[in-house]
């Protein structure tokens, strides 16, 4: 796997930097088996040679957009930029995140289903915000279901706004009371630690967490921040505490795994460091992944 990634590397990157990655792949595959050493080989690599190939076409004239009628609805095809790419995910995920189970439902949608779902529902708060340019000298609007059940005489619906009533979710925001400990503060003053007054984490910790693991936190994972959780090191249910040093970045796999299964966190020196089960064997362990940049630096 070391070669396989030594033989990838740009022929620009200079001797120096190729011995420095060399050696800190070599020191990693002690922890990581081989896939995971696989994805952190990809993300080296990724630094290394951040442009990539040259693209055959300039961005701005190959992005596109286009509506193909199909199947008594519309396919859509087309391609982005890395950095608009980014903008849409951005916007889209929190919107795409699976509804959460109660006693009456349980959300089966596939992921691109709830992405498809999260699009829809972006256009329609742009439309909702009023804040749009105007188009022919008006506002742009949807024409929703229910106004056109009160509606007269035949209708069309717009494939530029309509938007179903199930398609609608439930996100009451959580009202989270925060009570201020000396544990320390975010950039705007809001508290790190509020101990046991939640179990909830609030938004100031969870933005702490993410900036200290840059995404999942369990070795060898690239799953990045926004699709993690934020766990408990020692849960809540044994006492622990919501705190920044008591809380950590997982995937929802790896925070299952961590729920049902011997594996288990301490915190060194702030980081969270993974034990392994006693079957597996060998000494603990960190994720190396979202730390790349540092891991490759050139040390004067």
């Amino acid at each position: 796997m070391i070669r396989s990634v030594m033989m990838r590397i740009p022929t620009h990157i200079d001797t120096q930097q190729r011995v420095q990655v060399e050696a800190e792949l070599a020191r990693q595959a002690r922890i990581l088996d081989a896939s995971q050493l696989a994805v952190l080989g990809r993300r080296m690599l990724a630094y290394l040679d951040q442009d990539g190939r040259p693209p055959k076409d300039q961005p701005e004239a190959r992005r596109h957009l286009r509506w193909h009628d199909r199947d008594g609805g519309y396919e859509l095809s087309g391609w982005l930029d890395r950095e608009a790419a980014e903008i849409l995910r951005s916007a889209l995920s929190p919107l795409a995140a699976p509804r959460p189970t109660t006693d009456v439902e349980v959300d089966l949608r596939t992921a691109a289903q709830r992405d498809a779902d999260a699009l829809v529902d972006l256009a329609q708060r742009a439309l909702d915000s009023g804040e749009l340019p105007t188009e022919g000298g008006q506002c742009p609007a949807c024409c929703r279901h229910s106004q056109l059940a009160r509606a007269p005489g035949p209708h069309r619906l717009r494939i530029d706004g309509a938007r179903w009533p199930d398609q609608r979710r439930d996100r009451t925001p959580h009202r989270l009371r925060r009570r201020n400990h000396p544990g320390g503060a975010g950039l705007r003053g809001e508290p790190l630690d509020v101990g046991r007054a939640s179990r909830i984490v609030p938004a100031a910790i969870r933005r702490s967490v993410i900036l200290r693991d840059g995404g999942c936190a369990f070795p060898g994972c690239a799953v990045p921040a926004r699709w993690c959780d934020i766990h408990h090191v020692v849960h809540w249910a044994q006492g622990g505490a919501t705190r920044l040093t008591n809380c950590v970045a997982l995937c929802g796999r790896h925070h299952r795994l961590l729920h049902h299964s011997d594996w288990r966190i301490d915190m060194t020196g702030g980081i969270p460091q993974f034990h392994p089960p006693p079957w597996l064997g060998g000494s603990p362990r960190r994720n190396p992944v979202h730390a790349v940049p540092a891991l490759i630096r050139i040390r004067e």
